[in-house]
């Protein structure tokens, strides 16, 4: 978006790399690669630990579900729960086996189905 500084368009690039490695704070500096960053330049980083800062905003919230500061676009949405890489990558090979006409890599020939 143009509204956003240069620091600040380094900054998300920075973080939204697909690669952890080559990610801003993917190194071996970990978070200091992110603090050092141009955006965090006048950050006391000093005064956050020992939380000298007051914070912006500071949001009003009555419970652990008050949604009141999201937007409804968002609180309206059904939850898709994402399950953890370790169930995807075995779902996603047989998914891929069974599209193929396979099931645990065997093939039924004689009426072109996957044998269970």
């Amino acid at each position: 978006p143009r509204t956003l500084s240069p620091e600040a368009k380094s900054l998300l690039a920075g973080l939204l790399k697909k690669d952890p490695k080559q990610r801003l704070g993917g190194g071996p500096s970990d978070a200091k690669e992110v603090m050092e960053h141009r955006f965090f330049l006048s950050i006391n980083w000093q005064d956050v630990v020992q939380k000298k800062l007051l914070p912006p905003f500071k949001p009003q919230v009555t419970s652990e579900v008050d949604t009141r500061y999201f937007d409804d676009e968002f609180t309206a949405q059904s939850i898709t729960i994402t399950p953890p890489d370790r169930f995807r990558e075995g779902f996603l090979e047989e998914e891929a086996n069974m599209s193929a006409g396979r099931r645990n890599g065997v093939w039924d020939a004689s009426n072109g189905r996957s044998m269970a």
